[in-house]
Order: C-alpha cells, then sequence, then structure tokens
C-alpha cells in the first residue's frame, strides 16, 4: 500500500479536554472511535504526503526504536482504513463486522430497535423539570436517608425471602416478571434523559431477553462525543439513579403495608434493584453500567480489549520468558473503535468492534506504564475468572432445574457446548498463537515443558480430594410436642404468648363460637320449659298426665344428653397446660401464604394479644405445646442413592429461615429408608443394616430418611423481637430446613463420574 489515502472529510470530531485524546464519529453508522492526540495529528497529516513510505519515514524519524514504531503507525492506518475512515478505503456499510452471538450472554439477548430520537424528546419536555438543581439534590438526599434507613431493616428484609415469593407464585405470578420489565423499562429511560440532558441523545431503542424476561433497552452511543467525562459518567450512572429512586418508593410502601400482595410486591422491587446492581448492573467485570463507569473514570476507551491484550502479552511473557517490552504505548494513548451501547442491558456491545493494536510509544512517554499495564492485566484475569463463574452457575442451575424431569444429562451437554465455544477453542486459538511464537522465538522446548506443567496441574485439581456433602431438604420438629387445634368455627378470646412460660393449670387458649353459645341459650331455655311442663303434669293425677309425663321424661333425658355433648364441644374450645410448658405458634398462619385457600384473618405471631377476637375456622392447627426444656431434631430427605454414603455420627449442617440461612453444626443419629421402618441405629454397622433390611425391600426406592441432632441451643420463636440478633435459635415446628452432611472426600473427576452414571441410568 503505497499510494496515500485521505481521512473522510465527514467525519465528526470532538477534541477532548486535559489531552484526553479526539473522539471521531462516522455519521454514516453512529460508530464512535477515539485516538490519542499524537495519532490523531498523525492520520491529519496523511494529506501532505504522496507516498505511505515518506509519511512514516516522517513520523519515526526522532523515534529512538524507528522499526518498532514504523510498525505500529502501518498497524493504525491498516486499521483506520478497516473500520471505513478513509476515502476509498473499505466501505463500512457493505461488510460490517459480525455482532456478539445471542448464545455469549444468554442473559441479555436483544431482539429488534427503532430509531428514539423523537420519543426521547417527546418524553423529555415532561421530565425536563426534574433536573433541576433543586430537586436533584433533594432526591439525592432522599435516597440516602432511605438507604440508611433500610440498612435497619435489613434482617426483616432477608427474613420476608421465603414468604414474598412463595406469596407472589401463588395469589399473582405475573407480577414477578411484570416487576421486572417495569423497573428495567425505567432504568432504561433514565439513561436516554439523562443522555438527551446532556447533549448527547438516544440513538435507539429495542427490545431485549433480559433473564428471560421482555425489557426495553436504549442505545446512548452518542454521548460518547460528549467532551466532559463528568457528563459522560452522569448518563452511566443515569439507570441507576432511577432504579434507586424505585427502590426508595417501594421500601416506604413496603414499610407501611401489611403482609399481603402489594407489601410482597414492594419488597420484591427491593430486591430487584438491590440484587441486580450489586450482582451485574454496577459490578465492572461485566460490561454493564459498572464496567463504563470504569472506563471513564479510569480514561480508557475500549477497557476490554485493552485489558484483554496486556494480559495476553503478558501471559505469553511468561510462559515463554521473553522480556516484557517496556516500550509499549500505555492503553490510554491507543486507538479504539467504541460503541457504547447501553450498558445496563445491552448484550456485549464492545464486541462489535475488534480490539486494536497498540501503537508503539516513544520512549519519553513509557515512564509510568506498569502500574496501567498491571491493573489491565488484573482486570482482565478477574474479567475472564467471574464470566467463567458466572456460566458455571447458569449450567449449573439449569442441569438443577432439569434433573426432576430427567433431563439434566440434555441440559449437561448443551453447558458443555457452551463452554466449549466459548471458553475452550478461544483457549486453543491462544494455545496455537502461543506456539507459533514460541517457534519464532526459538523457545519450543519451554513453550512444551510450559504445557506439561498445565496438564499437571489440570490434574491435580481434578483428582485432588476435596470435602463432600449430601445435600437434602426436611423439617425440624420439637420433641414431645403436642397439637392444638380449634375444633370450631370460633373467635380468639384468650391465647398464651409464644415468648411467656405457661405454668400448671394455667389457660392455654380460649376461643368462643357464638354459634355454641346460642344453641347452649336456646338448649337451656327448653330445658326449664320441659321442666315446668313437666312439674305440672305430675300434679295432675290421670291416665293421660301419666303417658305426657313419660313422654316429658323422654324428652328432658335428650336434652340433657344434648346439653353434655354441646358441654363437651364447649370444653374443647379453650386448653389448660398440664406442666410448664410453652406454646410454639404454626409459623404457616404467622406468613401471607394461604392455606387450603383461605387467609387467616389475622398477622404475625398468631399468639399475639393484638390477635384477640380474630377468628379460626373448625380444623385450624393454631401451634403446638412443647415441654419448657423440650428438644428439638430434624428429619431430613435425601436421596436414596446417597444412602450408602452416610455414616451415624457424620457431621451435619443445618440451615433455617427463621435463623437467617446461616449453617448450624449437628450430626447424623439415624437413618433409614422411606417408610422409617428400617433404620440404621448408633453402633449398627453398615453391613449389619443391609443384611437385616434386604429382604423384601425394593430396589427402586428413591428417598431416604435422615435424622439429625443439632448442637445448638434452641429457643421458642417471638414474632416481636429480633431473630437475627438472639444468641438462642428460634425454632418453629416443622418449619423447612436444609441440611447438608460431611461424607468424606472425593476429587473432582470422581463426582463427575458418579453423576454422570446417574444421568445415564434409565430405570425403564
Amino acid at each position: 500500500m503505497n499510494r496515500i489515502c485521505r481521512l473522510r472529510n465527514d467525519l465528526q470530531i470532538v477534541r477532548l479536554p486535559a489531552g484526553e485524546g479526539v473522539r471521531v464519529r462516522d455519521p454514516l453508522d453512529a460508530r464512535c472511535f477515539q485516538f490519542s492526540e499524537e495519532q490523531w495529528r498523525g492520520l491529519e497529516r496523511l494529506a501532505s504526503f504522496r507516498d505511505l513510505r515518506d509519511w512514516v519515514s516522517d513520523l519515526v524519524r526522532r523515534d529512538l526504536n524507528p522499526g518498532q514504531a514504523a510498525r505500529g503507525w502501518s498497524m493504525l492506518l491498516a486499521r483506520v482504513g478497516a473500520e471505513g475512515l478513509l476515502r476509498g478505503g473499505r466501505d463500512w456499510r457493505t461488510s460490517p463486522p459480525r455482532g456478539p452471538a445471542w448464545w455469549a450472554t444468554p442473559w441479555a439477548i436483544r431482539l429488534g430497535a427503532i430509531p428514539a430520537e423523537r420519543l426521547t424528546s417527546f418524553l423529555y419536555t415532561f421530565a425536563r423539570v426534574l433536573f433541576h438543581p433543586a430537586l436533584v439534590i433533594g432526591w439525592a438526599c432522599g435516597i440516602l436517608l432511605t438507604m440508611l434507613i433500610a440498612l435497619g431493616f435489613a434482617s426483616r428484609l432477608v427474613s420476608e425471602t421465603t414468604t414474598a415469593v412463595p406469596m407472589l407464585l401463588q395469589q399473582a405470578p405475573w407480577l414477578l416478571p411484570l416487576s421486572l420489565v417495569a423497573v428495567k423499562v425505567c432504568h432504561e429511560l433514565g439513561h436516554a434523559l439523562v443522555a438527551r440532558h446532556v447533549g448527547g441523545g438516544c440513538r435507539e431503542v429495542g427490545l431485549m431477553l433480559f433473564v428471560g424476561s421482555p425489557c426495553l433497552y436504549a442505545d446512548v452511543t452518542e454521548c460518547w462525543m460528549v467532551p466532559e467525562r463528568s457528563r459522560r459518567v452522569l448518563v452511566t450512572l443515569g439507570g441507576t439513579a432511577v432504579e434507586a429512586a424505585l427502590a426508595a418508593a417501594a421500601f416506604w410502601l413496603w414499610l407501611m403495608t401489611v403482609p399481603g400482595v402489594l407489601h410482597a410486591t414492594a419488597w420484591f422491587v427491593i430486591m430487584i434493584v438491590v440484587l441486580g446492581n450489586l450482582a451485574l448492573n454496577l459490578n465492572p467485570l461485566m460490561r454493564y453500567d459498572g464496567y463504563y463507569l470504569l472506563s471513564d473514570l479510569w480514561g480508557i476507551p475500549n477497557l476490554h480489549q485493552h485489558a484483554r491484550a496486556a494480559a495476553r502479552r503478558q501471559w505469553r511473557d511468561w510462559w515463554l520468558g521473553a522480556p516484557m517490552n517496556r516500550e509499549r504505548l500505555a492503553p490510554s494513548d491507543a486507538a479504539g473503535a467504541s460503541n457504547n451501547s447501553d450498558a445496563a442491558t445491552a448484550a456485549d456491545p464492545e464486541t462489535q468492534q475488534r480490539p486494536q493494536e497498540p501503537v508503539p510509544a516513544r520512549t519519553d512517554k513509557s515512564q509510568g506504564f506498569d502500574r496501567t499495564h498491571w491493573g489491565l492485566v488484573g482486570f482482565a484475569t478477574a474479567a475472564w475468572c467471574y464470566r467463567l463463574l458466572v456460566v458455571l452457575l447458569i449450567v449449573g442451575g439449569l442441569v438443577w432445574l432439569a434433573s426432576p424431569y430427567g433431563l439434566g444429562w440434555l441440559a449437561a451437554g448443551l453447558g458443555g457446548i457452551w463452554l466449549a465455544t466459548g471458553f475452550g477453542i478461544p483457549l486453543l486459538v491462544a494455545f496455537a498463537r502461543l506456539g507459533d511464537d514460541a517457534r519464532r522465538m526459538g523457545r519450543k522446548g519451554r513453550f512444551v515443558g510450559g504445557g506439561l506443567c498445565l496438564l499437571a496441574v489440570v490434574a491435580v485439581i481434578a483428582l485432588w480430594p476435596l470435602p463432600t456433602r449430601v445435600s437434602g431438604v426436611g423439617s425440624v420438629r420439637w420433641s414431645d410436642a403436642q397439637p392444638i387445634y380449634a375444633t370450631e368455627d370460633s373467635s380468639v378470646e384468650e391465647i398464651a404468648r409464644s415468648d411467656e412460660t405457661i405454668l400448671a393449670n394455667e389457660t392455654v387458649f380460649r376461643l368462643r363460637a357464638d354459634d355454641l353459645e346460642w344453641q347452649a341459650t336456646m338448649l337451656e331455655a327448653e330445658l326449664a320449659e320441659t321442666n315446668q311442663e313437666l312439674e305440672l303434669a305430675q300434679r295432675l293425677v290421670s291416665d293421660s298426665s301419666t303417658q305426657s309425663i313419660g313422654a316429658l321424661r323422654s324428652r328432658r333425658d335428650q336434652l340433657l344428653e344434648e346439653q353434655a355433648v354441646l358441654a363437651g364441644r364447649r370444653e374443647r374450645l379453650s386448653a389448660h397446660s398440664e406442666s410448664r410448658t410453652r406454646l410454639v405458634p404454626n409459623h404457616q398462619l404467622a406468613s401471607p401464604v394461604p392455606s387450603d385457600g383461605q387467609l387467616p384473618t389475622w398477622h404475625g405471631d398468631p399468639s399475639h394479644p393484638s390477635n384477640r377476637g380474630a377468628t379460626v375456622t373448625a380444623g385450624t392447627l393454631l401451634g403446638w405445646l412443647v415441654p419448657e426444656q423440650g428438644s428439638w431434631e430434624v428429619w431430613a430427605r435425601i436421596d436414596e442413592r446417597d444412602l450408602p454414603r452416610v455414616v451415624v455420627g457424620a457431621e451435619a449442617s443445618i440451615q433455617l429461615g427463621s435463623g437467617g440461612w446461616a449453617p448450624i453444626a449437628g450430626r447424623v443419629v439415624e437413618v433409614g429408608l422411606a417408610n422409617g421402618q428400617e433404620s440404621r441405629l448408633e453402633g449398627e454397622t453398615w453391613g449389619d443394616w443391609l443384611a437385616r433390611v434386604s429382604a423384601g425391600q425394593s430396589v427402586e426406592r428413591r428417598v431416604a430418611w435422615v435424622k439429625i441432632e443439632a448442637a445448638r441451643e434452641a429457643r421458642f420463636p417471638d414474632a416481636s423481637s429480633d431473630l437475627a440478633s438472639a444468641t438462642a435459635l428460634p425454632i418453629w415446628h416443622d418449619e423447612p430446613a436444609r441440611i447438608g452432611i460431611a461424607v468424606g472426600s472425593e476429587s473432582l473427576a470422581s463426582r463427575a463420574w458418579r453423576w454422570g452414571s446417574r444421568q445415564f441410568h434409565w430405570a425403564w
């Protein structure tokens, strides 16, 4: 290429302040590029030369390493021509680069887009007043104050995890995706309106699938042409600020409402904002708002591309033993194409641009390069590891969801293909390039030795024994617990508190059934009338009076029997303690989750005095009477195929919602099959147990039972106290629990082999 090209005359140029460089926008497709001042001055001088060799010679004549500098300038010119910025060069519109495949970021898949300039301008006419400085300051102060107050309710928010989502799934499941869509639409509108306010604008809006839910996304690429870094940062934080305002409003709504659909929806919005921003949006390791915020603050456009290039060079230097070239240009001075679509939801927008090779710097500009270089290497390594972790978690979740339907093998196969295409093939390509560099540098032996060392490390990781456990679900039960029921449709007149000891002969509860009271009154009146008629008949001595006396006596006896039955029913409406006991309320009544399709009329702890007068239906389980010194245990269900791996006395961990899901130590005291009759007792070997229960037992049993004794002291639950700050664990009777049982050590390879053999065992 000896004929000189010229820069296109229609390019839009913005010079950034403080020597940050020059940004160029291509009006044909709205792509933005950034160059250093030196690079752009060199490209502008293209018009002064007729031959490429003269242009390169003029640029490198003062460089201490002219050969390397000439190669860098040639690569820069080739890249600029490939991007279609030169007259007579390649037309970008005829051969655009391939965007990212949808499976590269399955949590954010773009479906289509439409122009958004008119929509953004229309909405901005109404939202302009919100950008008044006084309102912005008040908005920010209100959000910060709400955040400080919400920290005091953190334990309460976490404790509702087991009640809010199940209630929404049962009563209004459509609110879950609708809430997610509404929050994300407001997020995108926040980006678009802030971009319009700072002078950038929103080029297009489109539809995408965000974590499986339809959602709006906004392309704010125009903001890359805004010179002030602070304004670009405001655009990046615009969506998060809107979400923070929504979360603040949802928090106050959650705080002022009683358990119900509205209360649970407000809680869900809070969780969407908090978890979505911490795990995805503000995480700089994923290319969303946090990534672009770090890129702007660091002053390195195309941060991912430059970090990846720096990491490749550093790993190559380590592997082949070549010294790192200290004369490479700092990435902040390298050329790069930046197509910054909305960071919050765009599916990996920067992959639309190919990585730019850095241009060699002059030696007097290489000072202070190490800090930036090592920062880029660390960022690239952390981003790669985090991306791998996210993919593994997604694959593991899919396998976990598909396993109950016998499709775990299919989910694992698709996950393997995803890992191979997303990580395996790029690693093989990187090793192939590394091998080419080794042959070119004459370090083939070092390359082979490094490969063998890497294989040895992988083998050690795969075969190293790691602690293993068997997981399951179960329920917590108080020993010697006696259930108490409401035998009639009645109202609560008196009920003991769960945080108080019930002494002997004290009232546990007393209910009032209006129907029974009315029947008792009517029976008493009818019995009194019958007695009066009987006395009158006995005074009259005649044949007719004798027959009447017999009928009246029979009627009186019948009424007395009915009265005795009614008295027994009324007596069962109250209960008294025979010894010192405590009342453990039914935790299902303490939550808004409906029981048998009906919601109880009370809220919170059923035994709280504020519930006096609340109505209950016949058969309602009010709670359990437990001895004051009662103990508790866990009965858990595990896969029957894991039963041979569980031994009596094995360490176990228990997690309860009432304890904030904190692990509680325990030990296995009994194991057995699902019917609970063939249990393996302490002191009995597995062979003895197998010989004892083998006769007549089916080999296709799927569930086994494990009894676990907990080491932590328990206390009786009190809904009015802070559960998280208690030293003893509040235990609800029959509360769901998650358990894990230590079963020794097992390598990753052995675990994968065991899992695979189970997946391909066809029971039929």
